[in-house]
């Protein structure tokens, strides 16, 4: 036997054991220079403590060895102490008594141990503890049945570990904070692990136990920073409390044997997916909150409540609804991503704050449903329709925050760097009852949808009520809420009356082109005003464009407004269509009679009190009108100025090297009256070249209204004069009759604006032959002549 007196004999760095030596003493060798060593054949145990702290690369271990021992008083060993090999020193702390140390703790230096098929069947505790340098370990040769407590404690360098078919245990803390490990394959007798036995593992990547027969996975993970794939035996049932809670796992399987789960399980991890279809639970609990990675969730038919915090600050974005289901729980699918939310028909109770900042196309909420608790959807995005059929006996939670207070905002970083909080509310909500809507349950709504007997107390922050899909006017305007400047509809609609209005004070021209704007809306328009102001009220004066019928009824003012025609130039149009680009003109200038000056508002309108005017959803409805040169291109979005946008100078001059272009008249690239905001607004439109050019910078700079093959004729000379009394015009057997005090040059114009006949009339009574059945205007008045 070997005693002690090796310990400590820090120059000892090789030493002969004889052959026939059988037996060591406890902590023989501890704390000495010892490098490497042979030990005899006929050697069975190898007692606590024997190598601690050694500078041991390598021992061989003899085959007769069957047992490395632990201290005997193993409830004392605390790990409590500061070691460091290089400098010989060793400071314990209070509660750690150093003859408890492992054979072969600390030995710094120790990079393989070769077992040589020795009949181990135990190891003691704490064996390998801080053997920094130790690399691999091949204990398949052993018949060990437990890996002890503390046994590979803090080995930095140990990367893989081959395990004996024998092994039942691996018991606490085992392979704790080894930084190299980097994968386990668990063998099939393993039937139990200790706690934290793997924590601070921070390189292992994936742990099979399909092969072991273990019935409950517990916390042995914790830390495991770059865990990433379990696979689960079919053997176990129960999944412990914080298990993986905190661990970046990406895939684990759910097999069917499983019964139950601990709390926080798989709280704060990295899975995708959670596919539970295989097991039988009937209810789903926390597991699975704060997992803002997981997107899919595969639930089983079985399950009928979804419990308090299930899916809690998950971003899930499709997930099955068993036909079992009767329970949204509170808090259970806070901030998930579900396009279209259908809850099936045995679902009678949302829990509060359920579907807290959730984001959706469209939800529906079923008759079934007897109770939706307070903050249900509480600043939950629903970016189409919300659809609820309620229960007659629908009850809503006391007090906390509205059910269905839609609307929020959400701070939004461009790809740019540039950033802005995007605003959001309801933008459809049909309620299928006649019973009256609660308004206080709801936030700001767009369009609200009521049967024909419906009721609602309040309309307070509602855009629009339609009985029974009809409501009685909707005006047309863009929005700018998240800087996007922007107007749709999203599902048909009808209303008694539409109407748009817009402003007009730019002066139009007299002898050249100018005052035009553009012009695009959503629906066909029959009726347009002006709102004039008079005195102390307003009148309204219906306009029409030239060569219009409407021109026909007394009183009725004309306008230009003209289209791009196939042949790349405009031509006059009497009708503005829907998503149509059109050019519009006022008359607004000094040189023409007040009375036929406009410059103010204007109503664009159609209207039908007894069915209704369907307003269609405008994705995919703008038409684009195509030019030779130039496409004309209607907008229902705003649109930044770019290099091939082509933008009119609706407001103000624009001034080149060699002319001045006023207000109106041209459309140039790359341009903006708007600091920071689009150069093209809702319901305008702009041009983009057709011309081939190679390159951008070899476009035109502008394109004119006036001249060249953009030309529109015939607006330069105005159908507008003031009136003479003393001259009167009138029609019979389709001669024009003309009867002035003075001679006079007098101008005869088609309802189209243009001139149809120049004469000189003489003092008394004058005759026009030759004109053609129509109206005609001349002297500021509308003569009819027909044959």
């Amino acid at each position: 036997m070997i005693g002690c007196k090796y310990s400590f004999c820090t120059k000892l760095t090789s030493i002969s054991l004889p052959t026939t030596l059988i037996t060591l003493g406890d902590n023989c060798f501890r704390f000495s220079g010892l490098t490497s060593i042979a030990l005899p054949e006929g050697i069975t145990a190898l007692p606590y403590g024997c190598f601690a702290s050694t500078k041991l690369t390598n021992i061989k271990l003899p085959k007769s060895l069957t047992e490395i021992l632990s201290p005997a008083n193993t409830n004392s060993f605390n790990i409590g102490y500061i070691y460091n090999t290089e400098y010989r020193n060793f400071q314990k702390s209070a509660n750690f008594n150093y003859d408890q140390s492992g054979a072969f703790y600390s030995c710094t230096k120790l990079e393989s141990i070769d077992f040589n098929g020795a009949a181990l069947t135990s190891l003691g505790y704490a064996i390998f503890n801080e053997c920094d340098m130790l690399r691999n370990v091949n204990l398949s040769t052993t018949k060990l049945e437990t890996i002890p407590r503390y046994a590979f404690y803090s080995c930095d360098s140990l990367r893989t570990v081959t395990f004996p078919a024998t092994v039942k245990t691996i018991e606490y803390q085992a392979f704790y904070n080894d930084q190299s490990l980097e994968s386990l394959k668990m063998p099939a007798a393993l039937s139990s692990i200790g706690d934290n036995a793997f924590g601070y593992c921070k390189k292992i990547r994936s742990i099979d136990f399909s092969a072991t027969s273990l019935t409950k996975i517990d916390s042995w993970f914790s830390n495991v920073d770059s865990l990433r794939t379990v696979k689960l035996p079919s053997t176990v049932t129960e999944i412990g409390e914080s298990a993986f809670r905190n661990s970046p796992i990406e895939e684990i399987n759910f097999p069917a044997s499983l019964t139950t789960i601990g709390n926080y399980a798989f709280s704060s991890n990295r899975l995708k997916t959670v596919d539970l279809s295989a097991t039988k639970f009937t209810t789903i609990n926390n597991w699975f909150a704060n997992n803002n990675k997981l997107r899919t969730v595969k639930l089983p038919e079985t399950v009928a409540s979804l419990g308090e915090g299930a899916f809690d600050n998950c971003y899930i974005e499709e997930i099955n609804f068993p036909a079992a289901l009767t329970t949204i729980g509170a808090r259970s699918l806070r901030y998930c991503r579900i396009d279209t939310l259908r809850l099936p028909a045995t679902v009678t109770e949302i829990g509060q704050n359920a579907f807290y900042y959730a984001k959706f196309d469209c939800v529906e909420i079923p008759s079934t449903i007897t109770k939706i608790n307070s903050g249900a959807f509480y600043e939950a995005e629903i970016r189409g329709s919300l659809n609820i059929t309620p229960n007659a006996a629908l009850a809503w939670g006391d007090g906390g925050y509205t059910p269905f207070r839609c609307y929020g905002n959400e701070y939004i970083t461009n790809e740019d760097g540039t950033s802005y909080n995007r605003y959001y509310h309801l933008p459809d909500v049909y309620w299928n009852s006649a019973a009256e809507f609660p308004r206080d349950k709801f936030g700001q709504i767009d369009n609200l949808y009521l049967p024909a007997n419906g009721a609602v107390s309040s309309n307070n922050d509602i855009g629009y009520i339609f009985y029974n899909g009809l409501t009685k006017r909707i005006d047309i305007a863009y929005t700018n809420e998240n800087r996007k400047y922007s107007f749709s509809v999203n599902k048909e609609m009808k209303t008694q009356m539409i109407n748009y209005r817009k402003h007009f004070s730019t002066n139009s021209g007299y002898g050249e082109a100018a005052g035009w704007k553009t012009i695009v809306l959503p629906f066909d328009v029959k009726e347009i005003s002006y709102e004039r102001d008079g005195y102390n009220e307003k009148d309204t004066v219906a306009l029409a464009p030239f060569g219009s019928k409407a021109l026909e009824t007394a009183g009725t003012l004309p306008f230009w407004l003209y289209e791009l025609g196939t042949d790349g130039k405009y031509k006059a149009a009497t009708e503005i269509k829907a998503h149509k680009a059109y050019l519009i003109c006022m008359p607004n200038n000094e040189k023409y009679p007040s009375e036929n000056n406009i410059s103010g508002y204007v109503n664009f309108t159609t209207s039908d009190a007894t069915n209704g005017v369907t307003l269609k959803p405008t994705a995919g409805a703008l038409k684009r009108s195509k030019g030779t040169k130039f496409d004309f291109v209607p907008t229902y979005e705003g649109v930044m100025q770019h290099d091939t946008v082509y933008v009119l100078n609706e407001n103000n001059y624009y001034n080149t090297d060699e002319k001045n272009y006023p207000a109106g008249s041209v459309f140039i690239k790359n341009y903006s009256e708007h600091y920071s905001n689009p150069a093209v607004y809702p319901f305008e439109a702009y041009l983009v070249t057709n011309e081939g050019k190679t390159s951008v910078a070899s476009a035109p700079m502008l394109y004119s209204i006036g001249g060249g093959d953009g030309t529109i004729t015939g607006i330069e000379d105005i159908p507008f004069a003031t009136p003479e009394k003393a001259t009167k015009a009138y029609s019979r057997n389709g001669v024009l009759y003309i009867n002035t005090n003075a001679d006079r040059t007098i101008n005869i114009y088609d309802v189209t604006g243009r001139t149809v006949r120049i004469i000189e009339a003489r003092e008394g009574m004058n005759e026009v032959h030759g004109l053609d059945s129509g109206i005609y205007l001349l002297e500021g008045q509308k003569v009819v002549i027909g044959r």
